[in-house]
């Protein structure tokens, strides 16, 4: 399934971005205004989009004979396939490939005491109080100069956790990043266990 995913991003990659880039630009052009306030970057949608702006699809001419290849496999796949909706089915494996590429990242930066942390938060059905969190935090972190501050901090920017007033629970992308490493077979302690 996987590879299917990363296939599929692959194969519309260049065209996924261009359509993105395009309705960005147009979602900044004009306010629309809704029930309780007005919401900048929206486009009015008065006149339906003309022909010469609708977004072209082509085949990347830069991509290497290996990508062009499995390009053509998945072509093939999606055709044999029947499948309908293309434009969701690419959606999802853009979102994937992305949650993959951060979930790996992230992995590669917290330290096993986060991990701890957030495995704590996703047993507390209410959240922890932030405070109850330093307990998290390994002498050896306090030791080398990081404050609370900064190790909390981490799990917040990621958007892992957030904070409600001093409370803290863990987001839906902090319940899939645990889910993601168990699923990878990565060790819960993460690559820095004695941080």
């Amino acid at each position: 399934m996987l590879v299917l995913v990363v296939g599929l991003v692959w194969l519309f990659h260049d065209q996924i971005k261009k359509l993105f880039g395009e309705i960005t630009e147009r979602l900044k052009e004009s306010p629309i205004t809704f029930p309780g306030g007005t919401q900048t970057g929206v486009p009015r949608g008065d006149k339906p989009p003309t022909e010469d702006k609708a977004p072209t699809i082509t085949q990347p001419q830069t991509a290497s004979p290996a990508v062009k290849k499995r390009i053509e496999q998945l072509r093939r796949f999606i055709h044999e396939s029947g499948v309908t909706d293309r434009q969701t089915v690419l959606l999802q494996a853009l979102a994937e490939k992305e949650f993959s590429a951060f979930f790996e990242r992230v992995y590669r930066e917290i330290y096993g005491s986060q991990i701890g942390a957030l495995r704590a938060l996703n047993s507390a059905s209410v959240g922890m109080a932030q405070e109850s969190l330093r307990s998290f935090q390994p002498v050896a972190v306090i030791q080398s100069g990081m404050t609370f501050e900064q190790w909390f901090g981490y799990l917040s920017t990621t958007t892992l956790v957030v904070s409600h007033e001093q409370n803290v629970q863990i987001t839906d992308s902090g319940r899939a990043f645990l889910i993601y490493v168990t699923q990878q077979g990565y060790p819960e302690f993460g690559l820095y266990p004695s941080w």
